[in-house]
């Protein structure tokens, strides 16, 4: 069927299984939210899970972790609560508090962050056009060791870590904002 035909039945096994016919695997949206684990009060909002949360949320996808070599992508929206706001992609969360977060921070900061239960260290990686009600693309790239940070489609950074470090979930997290994330999706 032409072009066409291979974008409809692409759409088609995307819709029925959650699976990109690009290699990606999307995370569902639905209104019960059964594919994602999260804490705090997650929910579902059209075509993006959101949160409004004083202190800290995650949200992680039910299937398997990702493995040694892996992309991470999602687009972002932050809307502020405080001088503190911050939303993005979480990766290598080892489940016992310790977590690395890549996003933006109220101000139009991008931010790699290593958080260890109530502590976290900030590393400014890059600015955007913080002002307005914005989204803004996000993605991991994960090979091996090495990881590249890009937002809006521009490598904003990189940083190797141990494999201890990069072994854990990957899912959003959200600190003093409402926040929302959408095009949720894991290649590798």
């Amino acid at each position: 069927g032409g072009d066409q035909g291979l974008a409809d039945h692409a759409r088609l096994l995307r819709e029925k299984t959650g699976v990109d016919a690009r290699g990606w695997q999307r995370v569902p949206v639905t209104k019960s939210l059964r594919s994602w684990w999260t804490s705090g009060d997650w929910m579902a909002v059209q075509d993006a899970i959101s949160v409004s949360e004083e202190e800290r949320a995650a949200a992680f996808p039910r299937n398997d972790r990702p493995h040694h070599s892996y992309r991470v992508e999602a687009m972002v929206r932050l809307r502020p609560l405080s001088s503190r706001g911050f939303v993005g992609i979480t990766f290598g969360d080892d489940g016992r508090g310790i977590r690395d977060v890549f996003g933006v921070r109220n101000g139009g900061r991008i931010e790699l962050n290593r958080v260890i239960e109530d502590l976290t260290r900030r590393t400014e990686l890059s600015t955007y056009d913080g002002k307005g009600d914005r989204w803004v693309s996000l993605a991991i790239e994960v090979d091996g060791t090495h990881v590249r940070f890009y937002a809006d489609d521009e490598l904003v950074g990189e940083k190797d870590y141990t494999p201890d470090e990069l072994e854990g979930r990957v899912g959003a997290y959200v600190e003093s904002a409402v926040g929302d994330l959408k095009e949720f999706r894991i290649r590798g």
